[in-house]
């Protein structure tokens, strides 16, 4: 099942919406790579580059926010915390 990035997901900030698109690429391509039985290959592109793009986005966009005083700020860090402590 191939995720689609739609419109209304954009920000209107442009780095953060390529960051956001291809987050959604790399989780399509573990997800096919899933669907074919490919799980070890899977597991690496997981490991090496979707798991490093997310650190690397929610501290992108966190420098963001915070350079553009995101009222919502200490909320949004800690979801994304908790998905760093969880799911990475």
């Amino acid at each position: 099942m191939k995720l689609q990035f739609v419109n209304e997901l954009l920000t209107g900030v442009e780095e953060m919406d390529r960051q956001h698109m291809v987050l959604v690429e790399l989780l399509n391509e573990v997800t096919s790579l899933l669907e074919r039985g490919e799980r070890e290959k899977a597991i690496k592109v997981f490991r090496d580059k979707l798991v490093e793009y997310v650190e690397t986005h929610l501290k992108d966009e966190e420098e963001f926010m915070e350079k553009i005083g995101y009222p919502d700020l200490d909320n949004h860090r800690k979801g994304s915390r908790y998905l760093q402590k969880s799911h990475l």
